[in-house]
């Protein structure tokens, strides 16, 4: 666990903002306008270790955003530059065959808490879950219940002012132009042009975890 902290640490701090305009075809092909604002993270712990400069690091920073997204068959319209705080803003339209594997470089947390899957002209935002590893026996007993609950406040409590520093500068947003018209949607608001859009920050996020 002491070994995994840091690394969640990094890959949270890699993607602070982002913004995502999707247009869905009929047979979900689409595009999508992704634009991110996040700080480059440098996984090299060697102190001796020569640094790159400012540019050289926003170009590979870059270049990984286009190189190792998934599901992209092309991109149109890069653009980026460094801000005043030291974080690259980048603009880009990636063009998809399925939406569903989809799943940017540096917006792999977002893309794991919602995936969006299109099929029989329905949009569908899950969760995605990986299975693996030991699952521990789900208590039965009404003493072993409350006391696993309490144990997961307590764990939850000790790990919030981490999670806070972490996941409170985070913000998303993502809008969907769909094929026709909506005839029904949840959890997402329709927008005045028929978009459905939904945002969310990281206060939000661990506003509803400590709930």
């Amino acid at each position: 666990m002491k070994r995994l902290i840091p690394l969640l640490l990094l890959t949270f701090a890699g993607c602070v903002e982002t913004k995502d305009e999707f247009v869905l075809n009929p047979d979900g092909t689409g595009k999508v306008k992704h634009q991110a604002v996040f700080a480059p993270v440098n996984l090299n712990l060697n102190e001796a270790a020569e640094k790159p400069s400012p540019e050289e690091e926003m170009k590979k920073a870059v270049r990984d955003e286009l190189e190792k997204a998934e599901g992209v068959e092309a991109w149109s319209g890069v653009t980026y530059v460094r801000d005043a705080a030291g974080k690259i803003n980048f603009t880009g339209t990636a063009y998809f065959r399925d939406i569903s594997k989809l799943k940017f470089h540096n917006n792999g947390f977002k893309a794991a808490m919602f995936k969006p899957k299109w099929a029989n002209g329905t949009l569908e935002l899950a969760s995605e879950r990986k299975e693996g590893g030991a699952k521990k026996p789900v208590p039965t007993a009404e003493a072993e219940i409350e006391k696993a609950i309490a144990d997961a406040r307590a764990q939850f409590q000790q790990m919030k002012p981490m999670m806070v520093g972490v996941l409170g500068a985070m913000k998303t947003d993502m809008s969907f132009r769909l094929p026709g018209a909506v005839t029904e949607s949840s959890n997402l608001k329709r927008e005045a042009d028929g978009t459905l859009r939904i945002m969310f920050t990281g206060e939000q996020m661990i506003e509803l975890m400590n709930k």
